[in-house]
């Protein structure tokens, strides 16, 4: 039943999209990009970030968008949850205290700034930009313009050493 719910709100109640979705599938690249946006809150961690860059760029172009899908849609349930939001109005309640988290060392207007940077990615692929270098440099922008100087890094993170 709950993976059924978290079905329904990740296919926004899209019944094509919803028989679309691998659930073993999303849940390893959302702890994948979930490891992704804690690199970025966290202190100055360029070679790792760097290396998820590639990691994420050297995609299918489906793929790619996918995970600029995912990211999002965690992007919105951060958003949600620095606002003070019920965890229950988030897609991946699974996840929410994980997330819940991270959105308090953000803060709401990191995450706006990061949600906007993202969505400008996904319009540059509609123009053929270099998947690996736009990503660098906005995965780059984002954590140099924003990362609290001596943040320790998430204890366990294995997105990439």
């Amino acid at each position: 039943v709950e993976e059924n719910a978290l079905i329904a709100r990740l296919s926004g109640g899209s019944p094509g999209r919803a028989l679309l979705i691998d659930l073993s599938v999303y849940r390893q690249e959302r702890r994948i990009l979930i490891e992704l946006l804690e690199l970025l809150a966290g202190r100055d961690q360029r070679h790792r970030i760097l290396k998820a860059a590639e990691y994420i760029a050297k995609k299918e172009r489906g793929e790619f968008e996918e995970s600029l899908v995912t990211i999002e849609a965690l992007l919105r349930d951060l958003v949600l949850l620095a606002a003070g939001s019920d965890p229950d109005r988030i897609a991946n309640t699974d996840v929410a205290d994980q997330l819940k988290d991270l959105a308090r060392r953000v803060g709401v207007e990191r995450l706006l700034s990061w949600a906007q940077s993202f969505s400008t990615l996904r319009l540059q692929q509609l123009v053929n930009v270099n998947r690996q270098l736009a990503t660098e440099a906005l995965l780059l922008s984002l954590q140099l313009s924003s990362s609290p100087r001596g943040a320790n890094p998430t204890p366990g993170s294995r997105i990439i050493a």
